[in-house]
């Protein structure tokens, strides 16, 4: 049909008219050209499978698809939901104490290389003074020895101002730490109120390789521990000997009645508590 037939078969039709009746022909052309590509590249029986499937999937699945054919996902179940709490809850379990684990061994390294540095500022210490021992920690700091007395305070410590320097103020068993810094780590050479190293007289009596310092912070406290009576301990313990060496041990002490004691001389050697600190 020409553009002169067109117009003939439009008539009296007025503008709106003819774009309508344009615009509806080039609707139609694109309409075959894109059956006829279909066609091409398909087939036709390919082509009428494919929409065949298409629309038996939509009245299947009926309000599960989209409008843009695709199938919408489903919420879980209460039966799905339990079972993906119950995995989780198990291995977290099994996870936890492997982190806890692993969180305890990093602060034991940690208190095994303090305690190293302590014992070599202690030997140059010892050179220095003619083989005499230092006066604790503090006597330590003061002659310059230990320049960074900070690193003495453990991870892990249950008290801010250190597990030692707790003991010190306390003045227990009659030995004074009287430390100006906080320390996890206690030591030997700890001064008593007449000046003198009860723990270091004590223990070399009968251990001629005693430990000089030694860390517990990572043992058990049976009493409270925000008091001062702190002596009711009992556990692992970390220390350095005369000789260098560190050793880890556990350390336990009860008295005749059954109940845990810590003679703080046995904490230094792995000799038994009870000939160190008589039972009276």
């Amino acid at each position: 049909m020409g553009v002169a037939d067109s117009v003939a078969e439009l008539g009296g039709v007025g503008i709106t008219g003819v774009l309508s009746h344009l615009r509806a022909r080039i609707t139609s052309r694109k309409s075959v050209s894109q059956a006829n590509m279909a066609k091409s590249e398909f087939g036709s029986s390919d082509l009428l499978l494919r929409m065949c499937h298409r629309g038996s999937l939509a009245s299947d699945v009926g309000e599960g698809v989209g409008s843009g054919g695709l199938v919408k996902p489903r919420a879980a179940t209460l039966v799905e939901v339990l079972v993906v709490v119950l995995i989780t809850s198990i291995l977290a379990g099994l996870l936890l104490p492997v982190f806890k684990q692993a969180r305890t061994e990093g602060y034991r390294a940690s208190a095994l290389g303090v305690l190293r540095q302590t014992w070599l500022a202690t030997s140059l210490y010892r050179e220095n003074s003619g083989g005499d021992p230092p006066a604790g920690l503090q006597s330590l700091v003061e002659s310059g020895f230990l320049k960074e007395p900070r690193f003495l305070l453990l991870p892990g410590d249950p008290y801010s101002e250190g597990y030692a320097r707790r003991m010190g103020e306390c003045g227990n068993y009659g030995v004074s730490g009287r430390l100006t810094f906080a320390s996890s780590v206690e030591a030997i050479f700890a001064l008593d109120e007449h000046g003198r190293q009860p723990l270091l007289e004590t223990v070399t009596a009968f251990d001629a390789n005693p430990g000089w310092y030694v860390v517990r912070i990572y043992g058990d406290r049976e009493t409270n521990p925000g008091g001062c009576s702190l002596g009711e301990w009992y556990g692992p313990r970390l220390r350095v000997n005369a000789d260098g060496s560190v050793r880890r041990s556990s350390y336990i002490d009860k008295d005749p009645r059954g109940y845990r004691r810590t003679c703080t001389a046995g904490l230094f050697t792995d000799v038994d508590p009870k000939l160190l600190c008589p039972v009276r």
